[in-house]
């Protein structure tokens, strides 16, 4: 997935109890590419191993680099997969944000058994 809006993308973060701090090394990479941000679990059962992921920027784009093994890596064990419940709530945010630019509503917001959401949609 690519990042396009920082601040949504932010907002994500502080719903789900991650840290977003900015990267301000130039030389620091992960697998070749520059790390816009480091992204770490600070709930409460983050356990002892690894809490980080990264955001990179990767031919033009930022995207989320993290360690899917949930038996490694907290953020993916709390939070699923590529992202999940993260991504999730950032293409939430992105999407409430252009309806409110578009002049509409987000009325209500539905979660379903397998974590996807409903959201309803208005104009004003």
């Amino acid at each position: 997935m690519k990042i396009a809006d920082l601040e949504c993308f932010k907002q994500s973060c502080r719903q789900n109890e991650v840290e977003y701090k900015t990267n301000e090394d130039s030389n620091f990479k992960v697998n070749g590419s520059k790390v816009v941000a480091s992204l770490t679990d600070i709930s409460k059962n983050a356990g002892g191993y690894a809490k980080t992921a990264y955001l990179i920027e990767e031919g033009g784009a930022i995207k989320l680099q993290w360690d899917n093994d949930q038996n490694y890596s907290t953020i993916s064990k709390r939070l699923g997969k590529n992202g999940g419940k993260l991504t999730r709530d950032y293409t939430q945010s992105m999407i409430v944000t252009g309806v409110k630019r578009a002049g509409g509503i987000v009325t209500n917001t539905t979660e379903q058994p397998d974590g996807s959401l409903i959201l309803k949609v208005s104009a004003m």
